[in-house]
């Protein structure tokens, strides 16, 4: 998840003119797949990690202040661990220009000397407040403008982040299988965003490849919309973390989600963000464990289905210091496949100061278990 909280906590749950009409909520749904999905047979599962260097402090965001690891490291981490790929999140302006443009041109000059491929999750701009021609054309500008800018780094383009569940809570909690699970009026809305978002990626980069995604538990009323309103969309996107497949079979939806997707959007699958869900009631090797299990797992069931293409894993840092001294982030500051060694947790709030007011603190670190299994020796 790479904003500021994860699918997993909701599993607790310019201007253009012509602009293209919405959906009716009547209308009956039909995904179809893109024209041309040639660039998408790799036989070869993409493996990769997600990360946020432009925004959090222990990926160095606020390297003038506070030594975090830096954008060096990371990409050595990422190597290290033979992944091809880093996830990474972009904020732009309404022109499509990166809000941390030198820090962003930085991690490509670093991911392309160390042959890392970054995907770009790029956040919307939808307006819940304005209307469906004003949000298709904002979208259309934003996108023109980024791949207009830097459509020379990347190969595919991730429009927008778990829609359903960030933006004005459009499921408000719910399944996300029928209508009546969300707001439609806002539903509405977003639709016409994606559709912008990916009109004009592809009216500069027709031939580059556009993912979109969703974080909650099974809303596949959601991406239904998405394919038919932008059904030239190339790859169906899917946040899968390791407490959804049991809750999935026992709730008789399926027990492969692999093959469920496939047949039901007709395009590739990328799994752009998995992730093991920390226990409290586990000890920090158990949870490794498990962690190293899930990992192994779905790599092998990712690798044996020709229709995954990749597997994107959450992520590469513990953040310890999302939501400050709160013992209740315990998942969102384990997710990380490297932890620090001097972390005392949040259990004591003198300890935790004390460490956080440590310049070095994130310095003295080690793999977790699932990355030292790949790290090359």
């Amino acid at each position: 998840m790479l904003p500021l909280i994860s699918m997993a906590t909701m599993l607790i749950f310019l201007a253009i003119a012509g602009c293209k009409k919405t959906h009716s909520t009547t209308e009956e749904i039909v995904v179809t797949p893109p024209a041309d999905t040639s660039k998408t047979n790799s036989t070869t599962l993409i493996i990769g990690i997600n990360g946020h260097p432009f925004n959090t402090v222990a990926y160095n965001a606020n390297s003038s202040t506070i030594a975090g690891i830096d954008y060096d490291t990371q990409c050595n981490m990422v190597k290290a661990m033979g992944m091809t790929y880093y996830r990474l999140d972009i904020s732009t302006d309404a022109n499509g220009k990166s809000t941390n443009e030198s820090k962003l041109l930085s991690m490509i000059a670093k991911c392309q000397a160390n042959n890392i491929k970054i995907l770009p999750m790029i956040y919307d701009r939808c307006s819940y407040t304005g209307t469906t021609t004003s949000n298709y054309s904002a979208a259309y500008t934003q996108m023109v403008g980024f791949a207009t800018l830097y459509g020379q780094y990347f190969d595919y383009f991730e429009l927008g982040n778990e829609w359903e569940l960030f933006d004005d809570l459009l499921l408000n909690g719910k399944l996300g299988q029928v209508q009546a699970d969300y707001d439609m009026p806002k539903l509405l809305l977003a639709e016409q965003y994606v559709k912008g978002m990916e009109a004009g990626l592809k009216s500069v980069l027709p031939n580059k490849q556009s993912i979109v995604n969703t974080a909650g538990y099974f809303p596949t009323f959601w991406m239904d919309r998405m394919f038919a309103a932008a059904p030239t969309i190339n790859i169906c996107g899917w946040h899968y973390y390791a407490n959804v497949p049991a809750a999935y079979a026992s709730n008789n939806l399926t027990t492969n989600i692999h093959q469920y997707l496939y047949n039901r959007y007709h395009r590739p699958i990328w799994y752009t963000e998995a992730g093991y869900n920390f226990k409290t009631t586990l000890t920090q090797q158990a949870n490794e464990d498990a962690s190293n299990a899930w990992r192994i797992t779905l790599t092998e069931q990712a690798k044996a289905d020709p229709n995954v293409k990749a597997v994107i894993f959450y992520e590469l840092l513990d953040e310890p210091e999302r939501s400050g001294f709160s013992p209740y982030n315990f998942q969102e500051e384990n997710f990380g496949w490297v932890k620090y060694n001097n972390y005392p947790g949040k259990t004591d709030q003198t300890a935790w100061n004390a460490w956080k007011a440590d310049p070095n603190r994130y310095q003295n670190w080690t793999y977790k278990k699932p990355a030292a299994g790949l790290v090359v020796k």
